[in-house]
């Protein structure tokens, strides 16, 4: 690291700054022999982004699917709302609608197949009991 570098860090993590800016982080990319890129952010935030709906392509095939959405649905009468308040206050509720219905009608495969195989490790241990 070069002199300069290391000053700079170390100017830029001093007990002041560090106090006032308690999230701050600082990324120190080399670019090329002699420079070197540097990127301060004063409000770091290390929160997860929310998950987005994504629904599954095998959904369509499910009997179900169309009367959960019908279950929600509301229609449309001519003096009760404004169509883009509507709209969203019904995409929310179908939205709510499927992650509950998924959960009981699709269940996660993966936590099911690691289950499968840990069940399977302790018999093949030969630690599972009847029960």
């Amino acid at each position: 690291m070069s002199i300069m570098r290391a000053w700079l860090v170390g100017w830029l993590c001093c007990g002041v700054l560090r106090y006032e800016f308690q999230r701050a982080q600082v990324v120190l990319d080399k670019v090329g022999l002699d420079h070197c890129q540097l990127l301060l952010c004063l409000d770091y935030n290390e929160a997860r982004t929310p998950k987005y709906f994504k629904s599954e392509l095998n959904w369509l095939e499910h009997p179900d699917l169309l009367n959960v959405i019908s279950r929600v649905w509301k229609t449309l009468e001519d003096d009760c709302a404004v169509m883009p308040d509507f709209l969203m206050e019904n995409l929310n509720d179908v939205r709510e609608a499927l992650i509950k219905w998924s959960k009981v009608e699709l269940p996660n495969s993966a936590k099911q197949i690691d289950k499968l195989l840990r069940d399977l490790k302790q018999c093949d241990d030969g630690s599972l009991t009847e029960a």
